[in-house]
């Protein structure tokens, strides 16, 4: 495979996501998914990134993160994504590939993108019509958002730069045409 373009650069925020083979399953059950949590959990510290957004949907996962040693994306990626892909193999008997490719990402160079990308990727289960209810979709940290559960991959100084508090933030949710007071008015770079 081609190597990849992508500098991963401190203190920049990145997009990363991937989907299964054929938008195969990669969540079998319920422990698949704490699973998936717990090794990014400990990745994403050992590589020191900071995840302000992530949803994990059957098929597919979405991060919101923030790097802060250059460098350490793709490493950590590699590193947790073949752990998980081991472990998962092992534990249900399958074998081989799980992801359709390399995973994907996108800088974000804009607040207002930074904004809307929370939102995205917290709003996927409902897009997916999997639930009528964020409060009712465990695989994402936007029930620490809206203070409902505490969690270690949470980012409240994200919360607080951007709303003053949980209410503003579902408000936010609940209403795509409802942005933050200066949304787009400066680039993080």
């Amino acid at each position: 495979m081609p190597r990849r373009l992508t500098r991963f650069v401190a203190p920049r925020f990145y997009h990363i996501f991937n989907r299964g083979i054929d938008r195969q399953i990669i969540f079998p059950d319920h422990l698949a998914y704490q699973h998936f949590v717990e090794l990014w959990k400990i990745y994403s510290s050992r590589f020191r990134l900071t995840t302000v957004a992530y949803c994990l949907m059957p098929n597919h996962f979405h991060f919101l993160i923030q790097v802060n040693r250059d460098h350490t994306v793709s490493k950590c990626l590699g590193c947790f994504l073949d752990a998980y892909v081991r472990s998962t193999n092992r534990r249900t008997g399958r074998t081989g590939s799980m992801f359709a490719d390399r995973f994907k990402d996108v800088q974000v160079d804009r607040e207002g993108y930074l904004i809307y990308l929370c939102r995205y990727i917290h709003l996927n289960p409902i897009k997916a019509d999997l639930v009528a209810d964020l409060r009712d979709w465990p695989h994402s940290n936007c029930l620490e958002y809206l203070g409902l559960r505490w969690g270690e991959l949470y980012s409240p100084d994200f919360m607080r730069a951007y709303f003053r508090d949980a209410r503003e933030y579902a408000a936010y949710l609940q209403d795509e045409r409802k942005l933050p007071q200066d949304f787009d008015r400066y680039r993080l770079d």
